[in-house]
């Protein structure tokens, strides 16, 4: 039996033994994870710090970005401001010329009536006119004068010029012109 209990107490000496050895091994396997953990750690940190230089230096670029915009939106608002001037103050100048160049046709069309007036008075229809065409009607060809002339007629006595009579009676200047010339033949 003795020898029973040398084989159990070898035994138990080699788990001893066996023990130690593995609790050596995981020590050694110990220290590697924890110089394993402290490397992933520190690249950890060091992607962590990376990431908040980036992060920072976004921001700065963001501001930078920004001012830019604003910068940019001050001189476009002042570029535009500018050009409203420039074309507010170009919108006055040509309605001032527009209203001279309106005054001086008026003071023209003015000029033309006061002129077409003194000219125009030979063409009043008088009785004595008013019988001659009837003579010549009866004696020479026969000459109508419808309505519409005899409208050409009143107008161009009042002083209206050729190109306003044919727009207000819907006709030709040319007509006008005609009728104008007519009457200066049957007057002479």
């Amino acid at each position: 039996m003795e020898e029973f209990y040398v084989a159990v107490l070898a035994m138990g000496l080699l788990l001893v033994v066996i023990a130690i050895v593995l609790i050596i091994i995981d020590k050694i396997n110990y220290k590697k994870d924890i110089e394993f953990i402290k490397e992933k750690e520190t690249s950890l940190n060091e992607i962590v710090s990376d990431a908040e230089y980036l992060i920072e230096e976004l921001g700065k670029l963001c501001d930078s970005i920004s001012d830019q915009i604003n910068s940019k939106k001050s001189e476009l608002d002042t570029y535009a401001d500018n050009l409203f001037k420039q074309l507010e103050l170009k919108t006055n100048n040509m309605s001032r010329q527009l209203e001279l160049q309106i005054n001086r046709i008026n003071n023209d069309k003015k000029n033309i009536k006061l002129r077409k007036r003194t000219s125009v008075k030979r063409y009043i229809i008088k009785d004595d006119v008013n019988k001659d065409i009837k003579e010549k009607e009866n004696s020479q060809k026969k000459i109508k004068i419808n309505d519409k002339y005899k409208k050409v007629v009143e107008l161009l006595n009042n002083g209206m010029s050729e190109a306003d009579i044919a727009c207000t009676l819907n006709i030709s200047r040319g007509e006008v012109q005609m009728v104008s010339r007519f009457m200066e033949r049957i007057e002479t």
